[in-house]
């Protein structure tokens, strides 16, 4: 279990890790697919991830998006980054 900013994420929602970030399951949808992975390290912007965090966050990011790919048969996607909302990420 881990907040969200308002939101407390439990550990069923998360679908994917790796050894720096998370993929979980979006409480309100936008659209079907929508999902958000972020850091595991609280920072207050994208610019003040590690080198190794934002290879291991994009990273991340392609397996996710070949996953939705194939699970929602579609072939296309939109990625969307809201550097603030980084912040928010905080595990107990």
């Amino acid at each position: 279990v881990f907040n969200f900013g308002p939101a407390e994420v439990r550990g069923a929602a998360v679908f994917r890790q790796s050894a720096l970030s998370l993929a979980f399951v979006n409480k309100k949808p936008v659209v079907p697919g929508h999902v958000l992975i972020v850091p595991r390290r609280c920072v207050a912007k994208l610019e003040m991830l590690e080198a190794e965090e934002v290879r291991d966050l994009f990273l991340l990011v392609q397996e996710v998006e070949r996953f939705l790919e194939r699970h929602l048969g579609v072939d296309s996607t939109t990625i969307s980054i809201q550097s603030r909302a980084i912040l928010v990420l905080h595990q107990p």
